[in-house]
């Protein structure tokens, strides 16, 4: 699998901010029986320029990640999949600002997980449950404690995961319905490196942000979709094999991050609506949306996007 992915300035937004970023990635996994083994990376970099009193600001970066996991199946019949999962990450980024290196920004570390997945068909929908473990390591030249790269954060940290997903189907009348909730959440005791922490706010989980509002090592989110299932093509079956399904959306999201006084963070939290409509279950899968924050702890200067994303089946 590849995937390149190239972003220009919010210029609908009105932002003085010029740039650009470009990110790629590509996953390979092979199954054997039981046992499953993946390897998967991603390239990113980013340039941006925002008008100073005197000069332009430019500031540009990179960073790269490289996983390799290994998953088996530990029981699996005809209502329910367990899964054991082992990985190893290595990290790497880069900032620069006028072109110095910025070493408080900029480090290489490693993580190893351990984590067990379970399905079930239960209560009439699918539930899953996913908890893992992620053990900081000092291999590859991973950052040193105290290092610029480091700052005040714990490069050899322990932290908890957990996700809880269902997609429930369900009727009322002659109308087919899916709820889908989504909660996710993460705990450490210790001060976590910035990409290890929680960050809440835009399209992965509270949409209405272009970008993250909240940050923090211990706190979680919850996502909420109600779609209407609906095929208004279903007597022309071209539209229904390209189209597939029709299913107008609204979500409402939650996520809250919880204080911790010896880091200086504070607990804040985030509440976002959104409305939408999918194309699923065709050659064409669309998702187009529109998303706001309604309630939040912390200022932003304006709320609101417009997201969207389409792939096609050749």
């Amino acid at each position: 699998d590849f995937n390149y992915q190239h972003s220009e300035p919010d210029y609908w937004g009105g932002s003085k901010q010029e740039g650009h970023s470009n990110n790629i990635s590509a996953s390979v996994s092979i199954p054997h029986g039981y046992w499953t083994f993946g390897l998967n990376g991603t390239v990113y970099n980013y340039q941006s320029i925002i008008p100073g009193n005197f000069t332009d600001i430019e500031t540009t970066g990179d960073s790269s990640e490289l996983h390799a996991s290994t998953s088996r199946v530990l029981y699996r019949d005809s209502v329910s999949l367990t899964t054991l999962n082992v990985g190893l990450s290595y990290k790497r980024t880069n900032n620069y600002l006028l072109g110095n290196k910025i070493e408080v920004g900029s480090r290489q570390y490693s993580v190893a997980n351990f984590g067990i997945s379970h399905s079930r068909q239960m209560l009439g929908g699918t539930w899953t449950f996913d908890v893992s473990y992620l053990q900081g390591l000092p291999l590859f030249h991973s950052v040193k404690k105290y290092a610029p790269g480091a700052g005040d954060a714990e490069p050899q940290f322990a932290k908890f995961t957990g996700t809880l997903s269902v997609m429930t189907p369900f009727k009322v009348g002659s109308l087919n319905f899916i709820l889908s909730n989504l909660l996710s959440g993460q705990y450490s005791p210790h001060n976590l490196l910035g990409a290890e922490q929680i960050s809440l706010g835009g399209a992965s989980n509270v949409r209405g942000t272009r970008e993250s509002l909240l940050f923090g090592n211990n706190g979680f989110f919850s996502r909420n979709d109600l779609l209407l299932r609906t095929i208004p093509w279903s007597n022309h079956a071209t539209f229904k094999k390209v189209f597939g399904e029709l299913r107008p959306y609204f979500g409402l999201d939650y996520g809250r991050v919880f204080s911790q006084v010896l880091y200086g963070i504070k607990s804040d939290q985030l509440a976002g609506w959104t409305a939408g409509v999918k194309f699923a279950g065709g050659m064409v899968s669309l998702d187009a949306s529109y998303s706001s924050i309604f309630w939040s702890t912390v200022k932003h200067k304006k709320s609101g996007t417009f997201f969207m994303t389409l792939t096609m089946e050749l």
